[in-house]
C-alpha cells in the first residue's frame, strides 16, 4: 500500500457505526474519532443538496478535536470516491491536489488519494492534527452511496 504522508492510522479503523437511510444520516466510527454525514438545508439549492460532515477525535482522556464541513453533493461524491470513470473529475489536478499528491480535494473541505480521504486537509499524519482520515473500504463507500440515493 503506497499510504499518503498525510493520512493517520487510525482512518483504517473507521467502520459504518449507524445508518438511518429514512432519515438519512450515516455514522462512521473508529477507536479514537467518527463522523457524522446528514443532510443540510442552505435554502439556496443552486448546486443542490448540501451534506453537513461533523466529526470529532480524542486525542487522549479530556484532550479533543471537532469540526464540521458543509459540502454539495457532487462534491461530496468527490471525497468519497463515488465518481465513476465516465464522469470528470471535477475537483482534481489543481495546485491544492498537486501539492499533496491527491486525486481530488478542495482547500478546507478534505483530500483524497485513493481510498486514502481526510477531511477537511491534508495533515501531518500524526496524532494531534485536526483532521478525520478514513479508509473508504467496500462497506463504507455502499454505504455513502445509499446514503446519498445514487
Amino acid at each position: 500500500m503506497n499510504v499518503p504522508q498525510w493520512y493517520h492510522r487510525c482512518g483504517f479503523d473507521m467502520k459504518v457505526e449507524a445508518f438511518d437511510q429514512k432519515n438519512r444520516i450515516l455514522v462512521l466510527k473508529g477507536e479514537g474519532a467518527f463522523l457524522k454525514i446528514s443532510p443540510f438545508d442552505l435554502h439556496c439549492g443552486e448546486e443542490g443538496e448540501a451534506w453537513r460532515l461533523e466529526w470529532k477525535i480524542f486525542h487522549g482522556p479530556v484532550e479533543c478535536v471537532k469540526g464540521c464541513v458543509v459540502l454539495w453533493l457532487g462534491r461530496l461524491r468527490s471525497a468519497f470516491g463515488l465518481v465513476t470513470k465516465r464522469q470528470i473529475e471535477p475537483y482534481h489536478n489543481t495546485v491544492f491536489t498537486q501539492q499533496f499528491g491527491a486525486d481530488s480535494g478542495i482547500q478546507g473541505a478534505w483530500v483524497r488519494k485513493e481510498n486514502y480521504l481526510n477531511i477537511p486537509c491534508a495533515g501531518t499524519g500524526f496524532t494531534g492534527d485536526p483532521n478525520i482520515s478514513i479508509y473508504l473500504s467496500k462497506e463504507i463507500k455502499k454505504t455513502v452511496k445509499k446514503l446519498l440515493l445514487c
